[in-house]
């Protein structure tokens, strides 16, 4: 079997774990789910996964592989650094609100237990690809720095950028519960003051050009295009 082959099956492998963890939870994968449910020996299932956690850990992998890159981010050059930062926050909150399962995955993937029973090769990659996605905010913000758009320190930087992860996983627990997903429907909380609100302290003046968030918006709407050219190319 070729490694095209070997590459489709590995997709339907990682589609299926995604149904079975929408519908029944992570504790309820087995095996058997893949190599009676789909028809894939168990020599062959155990030569693309060693372990449930691989899956997990694969699963994760491929969500950030679908992200635009901090390479892509930092040379885009037709926002300034603020307007990509707002942009990109934006847009990593949105996700966790439509699709909860891939950023609940995400967190559950990057738990120590996961870790310890994961095949190295599989974590390679997705170690490199994490690095990336949390170091993206911070670069935007060094380069808006740069381009005198906010008075910060790295220290400065590093604290809000932590801060905001931080949110994004609280926003990922409310959006993974009914009650929560309820209660946050009814707030209708507003991302994008919260987001200025904190960036204020960091600018000249303490206050955020109006421009400035309107071209972080419409960066926004144009992001599944990027996307798009992206992934053809």
């Amino acid at each position: 079997m070729d490694k095209l082959e070997h590459a489709k099956i590995r997709e339907v492998i990682l589609d299926r774990a995604e149904a079975i963890i929408a519908k029944k939870g992570v504790i309820s994968l087995k095996i058997s789910d893949f190599t009676k449910g789909l028809g894939i020996s168990t020599t062959l299932f155990y030569s693309l996964f060693q372990t449930k956690e691989d899956i997990l850990v694969a699963l994760t992998t491929r969500a950030f592989n679908q992200t635009l890159t901090m390479r892509w981010w930092i040379n885009f050059n037709d926002n300034s650094g603020l307007e990509k930062f707002i942009a990109y926050i934006l847009e990593e909150i949105k996700f966790t609100e439509e699709h909860s399962l891939h950023s609940a995955i995400s967190t559950i993937s990057c738990n120590r237990l996961i870790f310890k029973n994961a095949n190295s090769v599989h974590l390679k990659e997705l170690n490199h690809l994490a690095r990336e996605y949390w170091e993206t905010p911070i670069q935007l913000l060094i380069q808006a720095r740069e381009q005198q758009e906010i008075q910060a320190t790295d220290e400065q930087i590093n604290q809000l950028c932590h801060l905001l992860c931080t949110y994004l996983r609280g926003r990922e627990m409310i959006n993974n519960t009914y009650t929560g997903k309820e209660y946050s429907e009814e707030l209708r909380f507003d991302n994008a003051r919260f987001i200025t609100q904190l960036l204020k302290e960091l600018c000249p003046n303490h206050s955020i050009k109006p421009q400035t968030l309107r071209n972080a918006q419409e960066l926004r709407r144009k992001l599944v295009g990027y996307r798009s050219n992206i992934s053809v190319s």
